[in-house]
């Protein structure tokens, strides 16, 4: 079994509860990602199976975690 890279875990736990928040959350909801940076229309498990689609979707949480 492979060693598990400590900060890529911690990367994965951080961007697992934005997730959760985002479909908690009531300005966003269930609806699609239609930001700039994400592909109009594309579902968030769309776009977790697309190339790169985590860093996409991790850019597009951080605009609305609180300053």
């Amino acid at each position: 079994m492979p060693a598990i890279d400590r900060n890529a875990a911690a990367q994965l736990s951080h961007v697992a509860r934005s997730l959760r928040r985002l479909v908690r959350s009531p300005m966003i909801g269930r609806r699609w990602l239609n930001g700039p940076n994400t592909g109009i229309g594309m579902r968030p498990i769309d776009l977790l199976r697309s190339p790169g689609g985590l860093r996409l979707l991790h850019d597009y949480l951080m605009q609305f975690e609180p300053r």
